[in-house]
């Protein structure tokens, strides 16, 4: 993965502390009110001047994520576990995380009547046993 901006200042936050690493032993820790540079190598600063100042610290705000509700048209497709082959016109009992069960039969392509959002809490399918088998 690549962060970069070509315009501007390129900002991490995170409310317990963000971590940089390498993928040696390498890493520059924020955490708090510490920061914490360590490694199994070298420290090489590349500079003219060391300076050391009081305290200082920059407080930014923590990163708001709204609950979108998005639709989706995918279908769950009941397939046979030996072919990977859809099962056309197959009975169905799917019993939803909320307890509320739901009856069908497959259509053409497999698909049962409910989409991803039906089951957002969870479901469990039934299918009927063939006597004989």
């Amino acid at each position: 993965m690549q962060l970069c901006s070509a315009a501007g200042t390129l900002t991490a936050n995170a409310a317990n502390g963000v971590v940089l690493s390498g993928g040696g032993s390498a890493y520059i820790k924020v955490q708090g009110d510490n920061v914490e540079i360590g490694g199994a190598g070298n420290l090489i600063l590349k500079i003219i001047e060391i300076m050391k100042d009081g305290p200082g610290s920059l407080t930014l705000p923590k990163p708001k994520f709204d609950q979108l509700d998005i639709n989706s048209d995918e279908k769950f497709v009941v397939c046979d576990n030996i072919t990977g082959r859809p099962l056309v016109n197959k009975p169905y009992k799917i019993t939803l995380g909320n307890g509320q069960f739901v009856e069908g039969k497959t259509n053409a392509q497999g698909e049962t009547s409910l989409s991803m959002n039906d089951i957002a809490q969870g479901m469990k399918l039934m299918l009927p046993h063939k006597k004989g088998a």
